[in-house]
């Protein structure tokens, strides 16, 4: 054998001489030797190996060096693949139309060495490589974009700046590292499909600390009855099952601000400045503080039976008497009004106020109506029953008779009435933070037209003039400031509180249910601090929502994804900032979702797996679909997966997500990248086993456009031809290019497919090299061993074929 290829070369060498001194003329053409002009077969073997060979030995050394620049450059990792190779018969496989023909130019046989590398590597080849040059491009923006994306979720979300002090001993946040596998799942290709339903708890899930899976069963039973209701029913029912005081006192107050939407047509911050949430504020607040006290009250009555003496008819003036039968206040004097049963009139008046029963408070000052320099604040008082807001010009009046009585008032009680109503506090009655609180609340309240100035005011008063270090001081015990903050509606705030004082837990779940009411003020990025406030106003401040909740789930995000994806639900509609390329963020659920199945490699778990049927069976992600498009997030994943280098899984998700056309499109990339190929067996047969499924799953489609299919088609093919020339089996490897037809093999064809090169598929073309060579091996080998006759002369006649199928 190695005799016969060298006598060819000397013979190539020879005509290659004489086609450069001019003397290429007299060298059969070829359409002569198809004719059978040109003299015996030994004459045609002569011209056509002599073309054939030189070609193909520089297209070999270019082939070879590319392969040693790029060998090892492609990490791929193992995948779930299907059918046998020999499955698909190349008879069933569609082949190419005539318009879809391959072509290259048709030059002489008088070229030199320098006019066949160039030309077989320029023209459309340029453009591939260019479109080639883009596509890398592309592909390392959406890379870039995916690694800045982790980079953030992982280590961005987890900075924090204690403000306060830990109440208990500090949470340990550990980042995990990012440097596992990205394949979500290996195996071989049983495991592409399944009949089996899928588990949804899984069975590595761990619980939460106690409060914290109290509040995510809820919350996870809520989801899956409705992910698009508030959640507040299902808090209510984690608080009471908790069965905490600390915990139900935190949520009480939560629960009496957020109660219902308010936000209509105007911004968050708009409704948060207006008229409406001052009211809604005050109004809640004072209710709460009232019923707070009035419990606080029956307690101590309880707890007093013997002495509280409580009797006669129930109410609020009943309870009054038992409670200062129990606390014995005592009193400088009797002022004007004396007693009301066994306790002063002044002091059982203030409790009906601070009751907030104002029917009550009307009764007992009655006793008052005689006292004349007080007869402006008791026609206030038995006024509120009918309106509770009054006239500037009343507050003026009492203002005046207040300034002519107050040096010579002697009764605290007294004094505590007239500050409640003219907004001056009184320390010797309001003892706690909650008297003095709701004294300031219900001063706004009965001045209505003054309402939001006044709020504002407290609002000031309590986060910029008293601020953390007045409230908290020394104890470390955020509750009161908390209660503060909350009482006044700054949110933002509280909930900034509860993330310092290492109550996360409840910190996120309030945050949820505030943004599901619409009154949370969200920072305008997702990479902002978590408390942002206005640098000209300290009391209107923007909470980093999402980053809360990022915060929250690491802990348990590759412990139990279920309640993790749960928590990433509530950022469907917030955007990551895009530091790449300044355009729209991604979609931070969407992100959450890939960096999840990522990490945890739940894929089958999270997004579902395809039964034998080719339906889809659910995953964890499927008691969202009434809120966003299911196939949306797979095909997310599916994108991440392929920018992080795992194709074939990519692939499989594109499937998963009924997106076929991307499926087709990663799967007909990799088939081309790994068609004879040198190395990387095993990922081969699995790209090949994975093609094969993908091409029987959609052949019947009709809505894929021929394109699509054929391609994928033709590539298998392709591949089929490969392993036939490698098996020696030459004979059927020509046969498959005669099927294929994208390739010239009789030189009056020549020229069409020159001009339709550029309708071969840009996934074939970077194997054309590969084809040629292999394919002028089989038919050398053909002549070799075949006898001389009929079936030799249609083989030769690829020969000419081939040494003229150069590109312009």
């Amino acid at each position: 054998m190695s005799s016969i290829f060298d006598d060819i070369l000397q013979r190539a060498e020879k005509l290659h001489t004489e086609a450069n001194i001019g003397y290429a003329s007299e060298l059969p053409t070829a359409s002569h030797m198809l004719n059978g002009d040109g003299g015996d077969s030994a004459m045609i073997l002569d011209t056509g190996l002599a073309d054939i060979f030189r070609q193909s030995e520089e297209m070999w050394k270019q082939k070879k060096l590319t392969r040693n620049q790029t060998d090892g450059t492609s990490a791929l990792s193992t995948l779930k693949t299907s059918k046998d190779v020999g499955q698909l018969s190349i008879t069933a496989l569609p082949s190419f139309s005539t318009p879809n023909k391959t072509a290259v130019d048709t030059r002489g046989h008088g070229y030199d060495e320098s006019s066949l590398t160039g030309d077989f590597t320029s023209g459309p080849y340029d453009s591939f490589s260019n479109k080639e040059i883009e596509r890398y491009v592309e592909s390392s923006f959406e890379r870039a974009r995916l690694e800045a994306e982790r980079s953030f979720l992982n280590q961005q979300i987890l900075e924090r700046n204690r403000t306060y002090t830990p109440m208990g001993s500090a949470r340990q946040f550990s980042i995990h590292s990012f440097n596992q596998s990205s394949s979500a799942a290996g195996g071989d290709i049983s495991r592409l499909t399944t009949d089996l339903p899928i588990e949804l708890n899984p069975t590595n899930s761990q619980p939460l600390e106690y409060q914290q899976n109290v509040f995510a069963q809820k919350v996870d039973a809520a989801l899956r009855r409705n992910c698009q209701v508030l959640i507040r029913d299902a808090l209510v029912e984690a608080v009471n099952e908790i069965n905490d005081k600390d915990v139900s006192d935190i949520w009480e107050k939560i629960f009496a601000i957020c109660s219902k939407p308010l936000l209509e047509e105007e911004t968050v911050r708009e409704m948060r400045t207006s008229k409406k949430w001052a009211e809604h504020v005050v109004n809640q607040s004072t209710k709460y503080l009232q019923e707070h006290f009035k419990n606080h009250m029956e307690a101590v009555v309880e707890n007093n039976l013997t002495i509280a003496k409580r009797g006669g008819v129930p109410g609020s003036l009943s309870l009054i008497d038992a409670y200062l039968n129990v606390k014995q206040f005592s009193y400088a004097a009797i002022e004007d009004g004396g007693f009301y049963g066994k306790h002063p009139t002044w002091m059982v008046l203030f409790f009906c106020l601070r009751l907030g029963d104002l029917s009550s408070a009307a009764t007992v000052a009655k006793k008052l109506f005689n006292v004349s320099h007080c007869s402006t604040l008791v026609g206030v008082i038995s006024n509120l029953v009918n309106t509770t807001n009054i006239d500037p010009d009343v507050k003026i009046k009492l203002s005046a008779e207040w300034r002519q009585g107050s040096a010579m008032c002697r009764d605290s009680f007294k004094k505590a009435i007239y500050g409640v109503f003219l907004g001056f506090d009184c320390p010797e009655v309001n003892t706690s933070i909650e008297d003095w609180l709701w004294a300031r609340l219900i001063f706004c309240k009965l001045h209505a037209k003054e309402l939001v100035n006044s709020f504002k005011q407290l609002q000031n008063t309590i986060c910029v003039e008293f601020g953390e270090e007045y409230f908290v001081g020394k104890s470390s015990n955020c509750i009161f400031y908390f209660s503060a903050l909350l009482l006044t509606g700054q949110i933002e705030q509280a909930i900034n509180v509860l993330f310092g004082a290492n109550m996360l837990c409840h910190a996120v779940h309030f945050g949820i249910l505030a943004y599901q009411l619409k009154s949370l003020v969200l920072a305008d990025r997702v990479s902002s601090e978590i408390l942002t406030c206005d640098v000209h106003d300290g009391t209107m401040c923007q909470l980093n929502f999402a980053r809360v909740i990022l915060l929250y789930v690491k802990n348990f995000e590759l412990t139990n994804v279920s309640f993790a994806l749960n928590y990433c639900f509530f950022l469907n509609k917030f955007e990551l900032d895009n530091s790449v390329d300044n355009k729209g963020g991604s979609n931070l659920f969407e992100s959450c979702v890939s960096r999840i199945v990522y990490l945890s490699q739940e894929t089958d778990q999270i997004l579902g797996k395809l039964n034998s049927h080719g339906e889809r069976l659910p995953g964890l992600i499927d008691k969202f679909a009434s809120a966003f498009n299911i196939q949306d997030v797979i095909s997310r994943v599916a994108a991440d997966t392929n920018s992080s280098g795992d194709a074939l899984q990519a692939c499989k998700l594109y499937a998963l997500a009924d997106r076929p056309i991307d499926a087709i499109k990663i799967v007909c990339r990799q088939l081309s990248l790994c068609i004879n190929a040198a190395g990387g067996e095993e990922v081969y047969k699995k790209t090949v086993e994975l093609a094969q499924w993908v091409a029987e799953k959609y052949n019947s489609r009709v809505d894929l456009g021929k394109h699509n299919i054929t391609t994928l088609f033709t590539l298998i093919d392709l591949h089929t031809f490969f392993r036939l020339h490698k098996s020696q089996k030459h004979d059927a490897a020509v046969r498959v290019i005669q099927q294929l037809r994208f390739i010239p093999l009789d030189p009056d064809e020549v020229q069409s497919y020159v001009h339709s090169f550029d309708m071969v598929p840009e996934e074939v073309r970077p194997i054309l090299p590969d084809v040629s060579i292999a394919l002028m091996k089989s038919v050398v080998s053909l002549h070799e061993s075949e006898p001389v006759g009929s079936h030799e002369r249609a083989v030769l006649k690829i020969m000419p074929s081939l040494s003229s199928y150069t590109v312009p």
